[in-house]
């Protein structure tokens, strides 16, 4: 429920699709190969969902956009 409290859209059909998997997964028993890899790429998933979040919500503080933009126009070195 936090997942789709969390997330819009596809993204949050696309989480509880795998959070599903997983359980169905513990439940059936399946071996732990096929376990581990799921669960990476529900932590994996996760861990882009946060992180578009936070971007989102930063670069919606005008300050904190003008200030990202004025980083990412300085030159390297």
């Amino acid at each position: 429920m936090s997942a789709i409290a969390a997330l819009d859209g596809r993204s949050e059909a696309e989480m509880v699709r795998h959070l599903l998997g997983v359980r169905s997964n513990l439940a059936g028993r399946r071996g732990s190969g096929d376990r581990t890899a799921e669960v990476d790429e529900v932590k994996n998933g996760a861990l882009r969902a946060v992180n578009d979040y936070f971007e989102r919500r930063l670069n919606a503080v005008p300050g904190i956009r003008a200030y990202l933009d004025e980083l990412a126009a300085q030159p390297l070195g």
